[in-house]
């Protein structure tokens, strides 16, 4: 005869039980943790990094699934934070720190690129880029912005990594011959990226090294739906 186990005892084994799985986690975390600071250690000593980080103690959020947890540092000389992706799978630790090392760069270069191409004004240029989790991009990997472009056209295999917006003066939109203009000047410099012409960031650009591409956002599915097609400047007939 099977022997039932009594609402008590099974409330008190799931509660060792969450208790056990609770202390395996923070356990876990810890050692994450530790990682990702010695990680943070080996960037600060890179040659080229005059930089101190201090590892975020906020408690991270992860599931039974997540093959890498990320943990946020903060940089002294940009005041800003990026991430710190820890694998639970093998030894690997990476980083995003090229998001702000470059920005300024990738800012100034292509703020060049775009000013010379449409001419009257001075655009603002705001760069960003993606948020990558790669060996070939970490620990101060790329020591310019033709070079972080070119390891993720070519490593990588991605050619949108780098983000740029375009504001004009008095939050005005470039008409079409403009955006055109600003389009193949930066393909022709090899600033491959997502390019943002508009104040409205329902609508963007693709400049990769085999054309272009437009996207629109619609209202459709809440905003979900995006129609991508592929683009052709007319100041490139």
């Amino acid at each position: 005869m099977k022997k039932l186990i009594r609402p008590a005892a099974l409330l008190l084994i799931l509660t060792l039980l969450a208790g056990a799985l609770s202390g395996c986690r923070l356990g876990e975390q810890k050692r994450l943790r530790e990682r990702a600071k010695a990680h943070l250690t080996r960037l600060e000593n890179h040659k080229d990094v005059s930089d101190t980080f201090t590892l975020s103690e906020e408690k991270v959020k992860y599931s039974d699934r997540s093959a890498s947890v990320p943990f946020q540092a903060s940089s002294k000389t940009y005041g800003e934070s990026f991430t710190v992706w820890v694998s639970r799978q093998d030894d690997t630790v990476t980083d995003d720190y090229y998001g702000l090392y470059l920005r300024d760069e990738a800012e100034k270069k292509t703020g060049a690129v775009l000013k010379e191409a449409l001419g009257e004004g001075t655009p603002e240029t705001r760069a960003s880029f993606m948020k990558i989790g790669s060996p070939v991009l970490s620990l101060h990997a790329a020591g310019s912005l033709e070079e972080l472009l070119k390891i993720s056209g070519e490593t990588l295999k991605m050619n949108n990594v780098m983000e740029i917006r375009l504001k004009l003066a008095g939050g005005a939109n470039p008409d079409e011959a403009a955006v055109d203009k600003a389009l193949i000047a930066l393909r022709e410099k090899g600033y491959y990226c997502r390019f943002y012409p508009y104040v409205s960031e329902a609508v963007w650009f693709e400049i990769l090294p085999d054309g272009f591409w437009k996207n629109v956002q619609s209202g459709a599915d809440n905003g979900a739906y995006l129609n991508r097609t592929e683009y052709t400047p007319a100041a490139g007939n």
